[in-house]
């Protein structure tokens, strides 16, 4: 039984390159997971955030903006998101709210 020895030229190349790759990787120590994100990191705080937050987040638009703001400008700080439970589509937005 005879190999070809282009075969073994080739499959001694491949080794080679996956080896280098690898220690490469060691080497540089490349982050190649992605951060872990919560949910809460997510979340806006409605206390600090302006008008134009409060529009990024999902089911809030300019008039619930408004409110929230009218709100938060009425009690000084809104210390627990229900304060906000008689708005339309509270039960939508309220994954992505957070008082701190």
């Amino acid at each position: 039984m005879t190999v070809e020895p282009k075969l073994l030229e080739v499959q001694r190349v491949s080794i080679i390159l996956i080896i280098f790759t690898v220690v490469s990787l060691k080497i540089l120590d490349l982050n190649l997971t992605p951060p872990k994100v919560t949910k809460k990191d997510l979340q806006i705080d409605i206390n600090t955030a302006s008008k134009k937050q409060l529009t990024k987040v999902p089911y809030i638009g300019n008039k619930t903006a408004d409110k929230i703001i009218g709100i938060r400008n009425s009690s000084g700080k809104i210390d627990n998101i229900y304060k906000l439970k008689e708005i339309r589509n509270f039960n939508k937005f309220k994954y992505y709210i957070k008082v701190e």
